[in-house]
């Protein structure tokens, strides 16, 4: 569109200069103005940031750079030659990420050029994104001042090479090869007409070679071996992006800590970041939990709950342990993941929902699928980009780095490890990964005497599965026993020497638990 004159204010209220329809920006966002040969920007939301995750209130620019508004993209041009009647908004990914070849260390991202032309005028530009609208409305993503263009004339989506374009029941039609079609597919690079605007399109395939980062850290993830620092290139490549990640890897990895790290560096790190443990939440109030109640529409509903989704909007939902999601609420998120929108328990209104959804699992999503357990079309939103997270044993030489992190972060001095000690550390295959780790190097520190943590001061408990954060007490009790136990060739007394209490509450600990000694 075309500014006669300045200042102008931006937001979604219709008494702006430029009104945007969109709930997560405010009513009078920001307002522009034109000093000295630049443009004046000043943020009015009390809320949002930007163009930055921490940026000024006031800033300035020029002709031809853009601000960031939301899912919003404005770019300021000066003496248009007519492009004032197309505008190709930019969504704010920097990258649109296909896929991951582990196998090959390759990350395929993908882009499209499109390039209208209307009346002998012509707007040429490169987006990433998946699925586009056109249309006569500013909200569209490719906006054209056609007469004979609907509000919301048509949709292209993206499926790997190929391009499939839907007609919204425009009044005019949309036409592939001159002929009036309400879907067609084509290749990835061809054309088709809408009213009197021709919309020419190409793909753009790039593939990327993974290589690990230098330094050992990202936030706050450490790790020195080579697989971790290759994770930690490919998380910083997918923040921007807008595809959907699954973390994959065994409990006690650290999936959580990955996904707050593609949250933290992302464009949004002030949003929230909503972490959600699927499997414990009793599938009797999970829904409520997920996609919130209005009051009154069910017994014990006594006021309204706005559910996860809600309060992750604009920023990150992380389901962990998705695979534990029951299959009528797998139902239901498919329909907010396809739709943008969701309906609480008991309401009556569609509410547009605009987050990042990241899931993990330490399950084989792919053989649920096959047993009826996953719903396959909910796998194929969910598994655009899947990240695994390799496990302790295939990287110890990361334990160093780890141990003295976690030294640091639960001791108010410094505390070191013997060389016995790390030695004992190296030599166990941890299938409780990084977290059992945390919890025997705690042990050790309330075990040594001094400011160094010996062998004997390490107690490894041996385990048949993974831990989960809900452990039995008794188990870790009876392990610990037994493993001191062992260690001090079943001498009762050196044994409740070392766990710290008398013989006669180790006896009766070992009757009462079944140790044999």
């Amino acid at each position: 569109m075309t500014i006669e004159s300045f200042p102008i204010t931006i937001g979604r209220s219709p008494n702006n200069t430029i009104s945007l329809p969109d709930k997560s920006i405010s009513r009078k966002h920001c307002s522009i103005s034109f000093q000295k040969g630049k443009y004046k920007v000043e943020n009015l939301s009390a809320t949002a940031s930007m163009n930055q995750a921490e940026g000024p209130k006031e800033f300035s620019i020029s002709a031809g750079e853009t601000i960031d508004i939301g899912r919003w993209s404005i770019e300021i041009l000066e003496e248009p030659s007519g492009a004032e009647d197309i505008t190709i908004s930019s969504p704010l990914e920097k990258t649109s990420v296909m896929s991951y070849d582990p196998m090959r260390s390759v990350i395929s991202s993908q882009k499209i050029e499109i390039s209208a032309k209307l009346s002998g005028k012509k707007l040429k530009k490169v987006l990433q994104g998946s699925n586009f609208t056109f249309g006569s409305d500013p909200a569209c993503d490719v906006t054209l001042a056609d007469p004979y263009v609907s509000r919301k004339h048509c949709r292209l989506f993206i499926h790997g090479n190929a391009i499939k374009v839907i007609d919204l029941s425009s009044t005019n039609g949309t036409f592939y090869n001159e002929e009036r079609l309400p879907v067609f597919s084509t290749s990835g690079s061809d054309s088709f007409r809408i009213g009197n605007s021709q919309i020419d399109y190409r793909l753009i395939n790039t593939a990327e070679k993974i290589r690990p980062q230098i330094e050992s850290r990202l936030g706050e993830m450490v790790g020195a071996s080579r697989e971790m620092r290759k994770l930690f290139t490919i998380l910083k490549k997918v923040a921007d992006a807008k595809c959907t990640i699954c973390i994959t890897g065994e409990s006690g990895t650290g999936k959580e800590l990955a996904a707050h790290e593609i949250h933290r560096i992302g464009q949004r790190p002030r949003a929230p970041f909503i972490p959600v443990n699927c499997g414990a939440i009793p599938k009797e109030i999970i829904e409520s939990q997920l996609f919130g109640h209005e009051r009154g529409s069910f017994t014990g509903a006594i006021e309204r709950m706005i559910g996860f989704f809600e309060q992750a909007n604009g920023g990150t939902l992380f389901l962990d342990e998705i695979g534990e999601m029951p299959l009528n609420l797998q139902t239901r998120m498919l329909r907010v993941l396809e739709s943008g929108t969701l309906r609480r328990i008991g309401g009556k209104e569609d509410i547009a929902i605009n987050c990042r959804i990241i899931c993990a699992t330490n399950r084989d999503l792919k053989k649920l699928v096959c047993t009826g357990s996953f719903r396959e079309d909910l796998f194929f939103r969910l598994y655009v980009f899947p990240i695994t997270i390799p496990p302790l044993r295939e990287r110890k030489s990361d334990i160093p780095i780890l141990a003295s992190r976690i030294l640091k972060s639960i001791s108010g001095e410094e505390i070191k490890l013997s060389k016995e000690a790390l030695k004992k550390l190296n030599d166990h295959d941890w299938p409780g990964n990084v977290r059992e780790l945390k919890n025997t190097i705690t042990r050790g520190v309330i075990s040594c005497n001094g400011c160094v943590i010996g062998e004997k001061d390490i107690h490894i408990i041996p385990i048949e599965r993974h831990f989960s954060s809900y452990e039995n007490i008794g188990a870790v009790e009876k392990g610990l026993i037994v493993s001191s136990l062992k260690e001090n060739k079943n001498n009762i007394s050196k044994t409740a020497k070392r766990l710290g209490m008398a013989r006669s509450t180790l006896q009766q600990k070992i009757k009462r638990l079944g140790i044999e000694t």
